[in-house]
């Protein structure tokens, strides 16, 4: 037989738990956000020290500017909707991510703000394509209804960060929240 004392504690420690766990976690995906011409998520952030990677026979590093600084790189994803063609000039001015304290981070040019290494490197390629530079995406793209564009988009963000927002403006608007 069941003690309902018991098994009131055991039910209220398990809610206290897992309040204390999702407060405590921060998000790195976004749902997908729509707006009138396209619709965007962010499948994932990762926090690292470089990226690596290899562009026309050469290898490249990008590392923060500050020592007390760290890179986030967000694997963002984007689809057409409504428009025929959605022009998109994607550099530092139209990617946003904001932290907790509502302050923002500008998006880091992985073609100019890099140096040249000698040699591959540990995980090179591993954080490309790059979602870089300007583009134009048809409404559809083959047999698919839509046409997609994935890709890494850099951040030189505090170490300690937590993510609230990335605020994209290009091609259209769209606040995607963590």
């Amino acid at each position: 037989m069941i003690r309902w004392p018991l098994l009131s504690a055991a039910i209220l420690a398990g809610l206290v738990t897992l309040v204390l766990t999702a407060c405590g976690a921060t998000s790195t995906a976004t749902d997908w956000t729509f707006g009138k011409s396209l619709a965007v998520r962010v499948k994932e952030i990762r926090l690292t020290e470089e990226v690596r990677y290899s562009f026309e026979g050469k290898h490249y590093v990008v590392k923060p500017s500050q020592a007390d600084r760290t890179l986030a790189a967000a694997y963002v994803e984007l689809r057409t909707r409504e428009a025929n063609v959605v022009y998109l000039s994607i550099n530092k001015d139209t990617i946003r991510l904001r932290d907790e304290k509502y302050l923002d981070y500008r998006s880091t040019d992985p073609f100019q703000e890099r140096a040249e290494v000698a040699d591959t490197g540990p995980r090179e390629d591993a954080l490309v394509p790059f979602i870089w530079g300007d583009v134009s995406l048809p409404k559809q793209c083959g047999d698919t209804p839509y046409c997609e564009l994935k890709g890494w988009v850099l951040f030189e963000v505090p170490r300690d960060i937590k993510f609230y927002q990335l605020i994209w403006d290009t091609g259209d608007t769209i606040y995607l929240y963590f």
